[in-house]
């Protein structure tokens, strides 16, 4: 049973959107494959369980077991004993009907860290190819590539650069040869940055204000890629607004004339602020746009810095974003060399 193993240069490169978009599309081939999470490194001590998890779930990949829950401290020396015998247990308990197993690996390829020590054991303990996602800069050099070659060696498959801006694309293209040439690593793709995959749901909007959202419940699972904040309209309303789709229309709840502005173009919700409600015909417009509207009782300036850290914080877990991650990886993605090195 061949096995991925995908790691990343830091937190938030991309591990997870790569790894459900690998085994997706192995799905959608007639493959049977198992994704593997086997650590969970919370951002805060408080966490208690793994919002990957979650997500897995909810796309309806088979992630069979929740990830063990431990630390960068519990890591600064590599993989523990008994963090090793529960890995190694799972592996176990892996079905040999499987046919690819994909690994969510640790962040971190400096080959100093107990991070990348005991992401290094991960890839050892399952025998696994290995797939690094570096986060895109405009800066980046060989290093993080010869990084990664030191730290797993013959096991590494390639490099995925993801979220590159689009006006760097091709600078990143030119760039591409020379650091495959430098180092001897394959560069397995570079993925543009995409709205789609840094959009959030209205109903993550409307817990993040801790708002009352209005209309049907399924609007909430709509994804909003673009914030337009009302305040900034000076004339048209509706030249202003039209500028973009799939949006959240931030403005005071007493301005009627923004509201039925942003209604006339295609919104995902309205955020009304300062604890006023819409009135009657900007509500009756609403319902017949389907478009939700959230209160709060924050001011607009408060509100659009609590969107902002919504907005960083987005999460790999809609359908949509799935499907937008796949077209991606078809378009950019040298599949070739992953079946190859897997024997498919």
């Amino acid at each position: 049973m061949p096995v991925l193993y995908i790691a990343s240069d830091q937190q938030s490169s991309g591990r997870t959107a790569l790894v459900a978009g690998i085994s997706k599309s192995f799905q959608d081939q007639g493959y049977s494959v198992h994704i593997s999470k086997p650590l969970y490194l919370p951002s805060e001590v408080t966490s208690t369980g793994d919002p990957d998890f979650e997500d897995y779930q909810s796309l309806g990949l088979p992630l069979s077991s929740a990830p063990i829950l431990t630390s960068s401290n519990d890591l600064r020396s590599g993989l523990p004993a008994d963090l090793t015998a529960s890995i190694e247990l799972s592996m176990k308990n892996i079905s040999a009907e499987q046919q690819i197993t994909v690994v969510e690996g640790l962040p971190g390829i400096d080959n100093e860290s107990g991070l990348s020590q005991a992401s290094q054991e991960l890839a050892t303990a399952f025998d696994a190819q290995v797939i690094v996602v570096l986060a895109f800069t405009p800066s980046i050099t060989v290093d993080p590539l010869l990084q990664a070659k030191k730290l797993f060696g013959d096991r590494l498959l390639g490099i995925v650069i993801n979220s590159v801006t689009r006006y760097q694309q091709q600078l990143i293209q030119r760039q591409v040869k020379h650091l495959t040439e430098s180092t001897g690593v394959r560069i397995l793709a570079t993925l543009p940055e995409d709205r789609r995959l840094l959009a959030i749901r209205v109903s993550d909007i409307a817990q993040g204000l801790q708002g009352t959202i209005s209309g049907e419940p399924e609007n909430g699972e709509r994804l909003v890629e673009h914030l337009m904040i009302g305040a900034n309209v000076l004339d048209d309303s509706i030249f202003y607004f039209q500028q973009h789709e799939n949006k959240a229309v931030l403005a005071r709840g007493d301005r009627p004339d923004i509201h039925m502005g942003a209604l006339a173009t295609p919104t995902a919700c309205l955020i009304l602020t300062g604890g006023k409600s819409p009135v009657e015909y900007v509500q009756y417009q609403a319902e017949q746009e389907s478009v939700p509207i959230i209160q709060i009782h924050q001011p607009t300036i408060q509100a659009t810095r609590l969107l902002d850290g919504l907005f960083t914080q987005a999460r790999f877990n809609h359908r949509l974003k799935l499907e937008r991650f796949q077209e991606l990886l078809r378009q950019h993605f040298d599949w070739n060399q992953l079946r190859d090195a897997l024997y498919l």
